[in-house]
């Protein structure tokens, strides 16, 4: 008798009363396979996971957990996120801008399946903006890379982080924008979000997501579901209206730490501001692990003043 059938006569009831150990058909491998068949399906019963039996995205993200996980990769500094390098002018030009302002990081937009936007859509990768990633690296400015994914779409959203990934190993990590076409989809961005901050794991990448920065407001969002497996999330307080109040920040971040973010990267206004009105919003946002992302590159082009304020910023 082969160590495996050894070990299901020996095993639980569990194991003897599903598994014909003594017949000689059954393999050795077969008997291996159903044990860690039941291990995994016991430790999914505990964890209140889909019971199936399978070590898939979800079920290794969640002993990943269970394990303490591996470092969280932050954006650190100041950000700016980039719709399209044809914004940024020529290699030397958007180096030239970032760092007479100080930026630290660039968050640049590599697909979009929101059909709003025309999706899907590829962006800001291939021969043509070869030379902008390469003078960022040079430049020693960190890169990362954003996309707009919806439901129903993982395989082709993972895809595209690889193909960035493998273009430009330097690439730090990646930030979702996952907004309206996620509302009443918990099931949905649970499994999105497992297999997602997975892939950009075995990758080496850090998984942040960009959302609503009042989710008072947004109660048929999966906030929770996406907090099990995002690194950090990007608060996006922008206040458009200027009308949620002083505290409008530091309430946000308590909002999302009680809906099970640990780490909070928040992101602020390039638009629909003053320049004082942006410099009370930065006075009144904390940065408690040391990064800002400004939302956008493209929108302060729109409003030069702002870019003053947002250049003299200090992170």
């Amino acid at each position: 008798m082969g160590v495996a059938k050894k070990i299901a006569k020996l095993g639980d009831a569990e194991y003897r009363g599903i598994v014909d150990y003594n017949n000689a058909n059954v393999t050795d491998s077969a008997i291996e396979d159903h044990i860690k068949a039941v291990g995994t399906a016991q430790f999914q019963k505990e964890y209140g996971l889909e019971i199936d039996g399978k070590c898939g995205p979800i079920t290794q993200a969640e002993i990943e957990k269970v394990l303490g996980g591996t470092d969280v990769i932050l954006p650190k500094g100041k950000g700016i996120f980039i719709r399209s390098f044809g914004h940024t002018g020529t290699p030397s030009e958007m180096i030239d801008t970032l760092v007479n302002g100080g930026w630290d990081f660039v968050v640049v937009q590599i697909i979009t399946q929101y059909v709003r936007q025309g999706a899907p859509k590829l962006l800001n990768l291939g021969d043509q903006w070869n030379d902008h990633w390469n003078a960022l690296k040079s430049a020693g400015i960190d890169s990362w890379v954003w996309g707009w994914p919806v439901p129903g779409q993982t395989q082709g959203y993972i895809d595209r982080l690889r193909q960035a990934k493998e273009q430009h190993p330097f690439i730090v990590g990646h930030i979702d924008d996952n907004e309206v076409d996620w509302y009443n989809q918990q099931a949905q961005a649970k499994a999105f979000a497992a297999q997602v901050t997975a892939a950009a794991r075995s990758m080496g990448m850090g998984s942040g997501i960009s959302t609503f920065g009042a989710p008072w407001f947004h109660d048929d969002f999966p906030f929770e579901e996406f907090a099990e497996y995002y690194g950090f999330v990007n608060s996006q307080n922008y206040d458009m209206s200027n009308s949620l109040g002083p505290d409008y920040p530091t309430q946000s971040h308590d909002a999302f730490r009680d809906l099970g973010y640990k780490h909070i990267v928040p992101a602020g206004p390039g638009w629909d501001k003053t320049p004082e009105q942006l410099a009370v919003l930065f006075a009144n946002t904390p940065r408690p692990d040391g990064g800002y992302i400004c939302w956008d590159w493209y929108n302060l082009d729109q409003n030069p003043k702002l870019w003053n304020v947002w250049n003299q910023l200090e992170v």
